[in-house]
């Protein structure tokens, strides 16, 4: 009986593990299949307008420095949002948008997250703030 049990639970494990961010995989995939070919920093509409802002401005102005792709998600206004954000920057190649608001996982909440990825594949979602400029 502990053999059979065994055999059931280790699949059972396995599988969690190595599916835990899939549907998150497949909700961003829809907006773009290139959107996982790096790090992602998902910043959404809501939640703290300071954090929304500060973290808007500053991959708009770092855009050439910064390595991971960019998603703009759950745009409420996408006419007003272009007319705030620059062409140039809206037309970068690593700069995406979920017009569509396909992006609902739990794991894209209220404030800005980073999605580490390696090989297309989600590994980890974590809370990201823009670097504060130093005097």
């Amino acid at each position: 009986m502990k053999k059979l049990n065994f055999i059931f639970i280790v699949p059972f494990i396995l599988f969690n593990c190595t599916n835990k961010f899939k549907s998150l995989e497949n909700e961003l995939l829809i907006i773009d299949n290139n959107i996982l070919t790096r790090d992602l920093i998902v910043i959404p509409k809501e939640g703290c307008a300071g954090c929304i802002l500060n973290a808007t401005h500053y991959v708009e102005n770092n855009i050439d420095r910064i390595k991971e792709n960019i998603l703009f998600t759950d745009i409420q206004d996408i006419k007003l949002f272009k007319l705030k954000v620059d062409s140039g920057f809206l037309n970068n190649e690593k700069v995406f948008l979920d017009t569509q608001n396909k992006v609902k996982s739990k794991e894209i909440g209220i404030y800005p997250v980073l999605i580490e990825t390696k090989d297309g594949e989600i590994i980890s979602v974590s809370d990201y703030s823009a670097p504060v400029k130093s005097k």
